[in-house]
């Protein structure tokens, strides 16, 4: 009923039961009360994203750990070692928060990684992207300035590399276990 009609109705008749107008005032709320419930679902959604926020949260963030900001800040290049496993190991976070910044740092690893460090990062974006594929599609497709389009190329070549990795001289078994899944 539009707000035109519910006006008519009133100029129409002289008396209202206290039930009538309650039912209106009811419905009327019932959708602006559907339309903020909805509302509200879409924002907590894109609060427990993995779009990335503007990188000082991240930096100013208790949270985040020091190896991490000591990456982005240039204080040490990536390798095998345990500064740089450990904020890999972070892409595993429980944190939903943080767990953007840590897939921004391996996303930005991945441009000059070699040998042992270039494998154990594919293990990882693979793992990552194997458990958290919805997480991942949507850091790497998010509209944020950070986010290099590049980045989709790179996780894509890694988890193919891992794959072809996994696959090597099996290829007519993986084939056949493929097609037996469909």
């Amino acid at each position: 009923m539009t707000l035109k009609k519910i006006y008519e109705s009133f100029a129409n008749r002289e008396f209202w039961s206290i039930y009538e107008l309650v039912a209106i005032i009811i419905g009327h709320n019932m959708k602006i009360l559907k339309s903020f419930f909805f509302g509200l679902i879409f924002l907590t959604l894109k609060v427990y994203g993995q779009s990335p926020v503007d990188i000082t949260f991240y930096l100013k963030n208790g949270q985040v750990s020091n190896a991490a900001k000591d990456f982005y800040n240039g204080k040490f290049r990536a390798s095998d070692d345990d500064k740089t496993l450990s904020i890999l190991d972070s892409l595993n976070t429980d944190n939903d928060l943080t767990r953007p910044f840590y897939i921004y740092l391996a996303s930005k690893m991945m441009d000059k990684s070699d040998g042992a460090l270039a494998e154990e990062l594919a293990n990882c974006c693979n793992e990552f992207m194997e458990n958290n594929p919805d997480q991942a599609i949507e850091f790497l497709y998010s509209s944020e300035k950070i986010v290099d389009k590049k980045f989709i190329d790179n996780w894509a070549l890694q988890i193919a590399g891992e794959f072809k990795i996994k696959c090597e001289g099996k290829e007519k078994n993986v084939y056949a276990s493929l097609c037996s899944k469909r």
